[in-house]
């Protein structure tokens, strides 16, 4: 997520002081997020924000790996970039170019063809986040502030596209490709101004909501640095 330049700096682990939120990746000073989306591209969750100097590796492994792990055991893959390589099971990514220049076999560039095939459908994920809201693509308030923002952005998408995944209002979870609430089910609104939680509340003082299902297809993740 792009920031306006920032003057912290941190030590790197070479031993060299440097801008904490300048991304290398893009060359320019942002937030790193991360974020995870269904096969069709909406996303269902996303990160708090972590400096853009932030690996994306480093940023995965901190706050959504464990539960892809998780989503992996029972029978539900996430695919990913490049970037995410050595990320372990379950995370698929495209096998990369020998250093030597040795020319990929058919079989492994056959592999590369359909996941980027299949993971191109959730890059859109990001574009939905970015380029729908304004505010994201170019932050000049605070940088810690950019994980409300980016979470108040999922929030108001998922209204949009009519999702009504249980999203965690105190605290998220990423729990087996999407957000619940902690401690229960998850559960859908009622669009009688019920919360959605299950329990007996709102105008209507009825249960209301639905079971959400978890898509037997696999994930995508991806990240937004800089």
């Amino acid at each position: 997520m792009d920031t306006d330049r920032l003057a912290e700096t941190k030590i790197s682990k070479k031993g060299k002081v440097i801008d904490a939120w300048y991304a290398g990746k893009t060359h320019d000073f942002g937030g790193n997020v991360q974020a995870v989306m269904r096969p069709d591209g909406l996303p269902i969750w996303v990160s708090q924000v972590e400096p853009g100097s932030a690996h994306d590796l480093t940023v995965a492994r901190q706050h959504a790996l464990g539960a892809l792990y998780a989503a992996a055991a029972r029978g539900l893959p996430t695919l990913a970039d490049p970037g995410y390589d050595g990320a372990g099971i379950g995370v698929h990514t495209p096998v990369k170019q020998p250093a030597d220049g040795r020319a990929l076999d058919v079989d492994t560039r056959t592999y590369n063809m359909l996941l980027r095939s299949l993971r191109c459908l959730g890059e859109r994920g990001l574009a939905l986040l970015t380029q729908r809201w304004r505010a994201l693509q170019h932050v000049t308030a605070s940088p810690s502030r950019i994980g409300d923002f980016v979470n108040a952005a999922l929030v108001l998408t998922h209204f949009e596209h009519r999702y009504l995944g249980g999203f965690n209002r105190s605290s998220q979870h990423l729990d087996f490709g999407g957000v619940r609430w902690a401690g229960t089910r998850s559960w859908s609104g009622c669009r009688r101004g019920c919360g959605g939680s299950g329990r007996r509340t709102g105008r209507c003082g009825r249960r209301c909501g639905r079971r959400v299902g978890l898509s037997p297809r696999a994930l995508c993740s991806g990240s937004s640095g800089g």
